[in-house]
């Protein structure tokens, strides 16, 4: 018969899988308050799960990050080695490169002259306004045809656009049948869908709504501080960038700090921006990370991988 005693060594190896597996388990918490896992922007990316915070690209000087879902997926965008050319007009165009990593296998991809991306259509989407973009899970470009800014859920078959010549009208709804919405005094939208596309986000300056249909709404008043865009998941719950009324030093339009490093030849100076958490029923946004921009939610499963990456990047260093 074998015995029902733990040696002391399986005891400390039990110990440690415990803590391992209970690590990122939502912990009590109010209404007011996300769970779960995000990412966001400040230099390097970001990513939060259940108040566990771990830097993920580590002093890459980020410009712009996504992560998509079955199959995980991240990429983020840099300056590449500081290379310029000048483009018609005298214009200077600074040259990028995008990594892109799955997150299950590790193979990682590079893409010169990357623009900014987004996740959306249950991929990463150069965010770009035009009809056709290039979806880089894929290599190929992905047509939405009449719209020249859209978003779509994860199975393509719900659209949130802007229409070619269209005065600026957001449809949303069924690819084959969107209808216009309703929204008035809102120019110059910014906006997402969840990845089921049953929800909508949108902003504009002062405003922060969620659709629930095209004539369905709630807002709130928020200080917008940029064009990023907000995160919206399937329960109506969003992730956004707001200004904070403080004064930050920017390195870069991506990395700026309120006590910066002395390193910083000649920084700008601007509103702080922090990430901010709404749904329909809270009375305000609540800021959940004193600085940040470009939030997403992101998925426990791809949460976690990016923490490994994050783990992984340190043991190298």
């Amino acid at each position: 018969m074998q015995s029902a005693i733990i040696s002391s060594r399986s005891k400390s190896q039990f110990t440690l899988l415990l803590a391992a597996m209970t690590a990122f388990l939502p912990a009590a918490r109010s209404s007011s308050e996300p769970e779960g896992c995000y990412a966001f922007l400040v230099g390097d990316v970001i990513v939060n799960c259940n108040g566990i915070r771990k830097e993920v690209t580590r002093g890459r000087e980020v410009e712009s990050f996504a992560v998509a879902e079955s199959p995980s997926l991240f990429a983020f965008v840099v300056l590449d080695g500081g290379r310029a050319t000048l483009s018609f007009g005298g214009i200077q165009r600074l040259h990028t490169k995008l990594t892109l990593l799955d997150l299950g296998s590790g193979l990682t991809r590079f893409v010169a002259d990357a623009g900014s991306v987004i996740s959306t259509c249950g991929s990463i989407i150069e965010q770009v306004d035009r009809t056709g973009r290039r979806d880089f899970a894929t290599g190929m470009d992905l047509k939405a045809i009449p719209y020249w800014r859209f978003r779509c859920s994860k199975d393509r078959t719900i659209v949130a656009g802007m229409r070619e010549g269209g005065n600026n009208t957001l449809y949303w709804g069924s690819a084959a049948n969107p209808v216009p919405l309703a929204f008035d005094g809102l120019k110059e939208l910014t906006f997402n869908i969840s990845p089921d596309g049953s929800k909508l986000v949108f902003t504009s300056s002062s405003r922060l709504c969620v659709a629930l249909s095209s004539r369905n709404y709630s807002c709130v008043d928020a200080n917008i501080g940029s064009d990023d865009l907000a995160s919206i998941n399937n329960l109506g719950e969003v992730l956004v960038a707001v200004g904070t009324g403080e004064t930050c030093s920017y390195k870069t339009q991506w990395n700026f700090s309120k006590n910066p490093p002395r390193d910083w030849k000649n920084p700008g100076a601007d509103e702080c921006l922090a990430i901010g958490y709404w749904r329909s029923g809270l009375p305000s946004v609540k800021i959940i990370e004193g600085l940040g921009r470009s939030p997403q939610w992101v998925g426990r499963q791809t949460g976690h991988l990016l923490m490994a990456v994050s783990t992984a990047k340190k043991r190298q260093r």
